[in-house]
């Protein structure tokens, strides 16, 4: 039916400008559905961990990361708006365009590319708190990694490197697992512990330099490693892998959101050496002499374990 309207609204090109402007400027009144209903992707038989998570359970998922934001960076709803106005609303492809122009030329260069991640950093919180959630690329294997490894969540040891705003940390260490986070130190990585600290989860945390640094992440550590939205924005992915690889104890599990592939688009903070590594023989052959993949059913590809 949408399709169908666009085609009809594009053969008069003035009105479909005019409503292709309205309708970028004020997506949230579009789809304000999607702000004071949770949606049903996370409605699983773990849903009432997920709203557990939240500061105010009784509040829309939406709301309450909102709230977060605004608590954190001292922001109010109208300026929200108008940021909403400038850039677009966090999961439109006008906000994302938005976030890549601040990598522009800046990606050559460390001390630029770190200065690009803070100048974006608030840009980059608000994709990821209100655009989407995180939870749903972990929840469809929850039940399969209790039952794999044989033991609760609540004994887990997981590290979520490239953690973002960590909401599967937060989830899982709510569960009672030991949390570490790792990601590039600016102002997104303080929200993420301050979110932790607000719900009063003990973690560890390793702030991380730049792109090209690996930190010691330590031998046979964790039962679950969380790398989603990760491998595409280091300078040499091989390396990193290798690095989990020793952190991730025997049979233990990483969930790598690319599938253990480079098909992702290019641009913006992903680096172009990364996917020169990542789709290299090299690579493939590092991953699949060290996991074996866990295909789940609807396809779901992401988890490996190791072997």
């Amino acid at each position: 039916m949408q399709e169908e309207l666009t085609s009809i609204v594009k053969k008069f090109p003035p009105v479909f400008y005019v409503t292709r402007f309205v309708y970028r400027r004020f997506y949230p009144l579009f789809h304000a559905k999607k702000m004071f209903f949770d949606p049903a992707s996370i409605k699983t038989a773990w849903y009432d961990y997920i709203k557990n998570t939240q500061i105010v359970r009784s509040r829309p998922i939406f709301a309450d990361r909102k709230a977060e934001i605004k608590e954190f960076f001292g922001i109010s709803d109208v300026k929200l708006l108008l940021y909403y106005l400038r850039y677009g609303f966090p999961n439109t492809l006008r906000f994302k365009q938005n976030l890549s122009k601040f990598f522009d030329g800046k990606t050559q260069d460390d001390s630029n590319l770190q200065s690009a991640y803070n100048d974006a950093a608030f840009h980059y919180t608000l994709r990821l708190m209100l655009a989407y959630v995180r939870y749903n690329q972990i929840l469809p294997y929850l039940n399969f990694l209790t039952e794999k490894s044989n033991k609760p969540i609540s004994e887990f040891k997981v590290l979520d490197y490239g953690c973002g705003v960590s909401d599967i940390g937060i989830l899982l260490g709510s569960l009672g697992a030991k949390i570490t986070i790792a990601d590039l130190s600016d102002e997104k990585f303080a929200f993420a512990k301050w979110r932790f600290d607000r719900r009063g989860i003990d973690i560890d945390a390793i702030p991380i330099k730049n792109s090209s640094e690996y930190p010691d992440l330590g031998e046979d550590k964790y039962d679950l490693i969380i790398a989603t939205e990760v491998f595409e924005h280091v300078r040499d992915p091989l390396l990193l892998l290798k690095k989990l690889t020793t952190a991730l104890m025997k049979d233990g599990f990483i969930l790598d959101s690319m599938g253990g592939e480079f098909d992702r688009e290019t641009g913006g903070d992903h680096l172009d050496e990364a996917f020169e590594i990542g789709n290299s023989e090299e690579y493939k052959r590092y991953y699949s002499a060290n996991y074996d993949q866990s295909l789940l059913d609807r396809g779901l590809k992401c988890l490996f374990q190791k072997r």
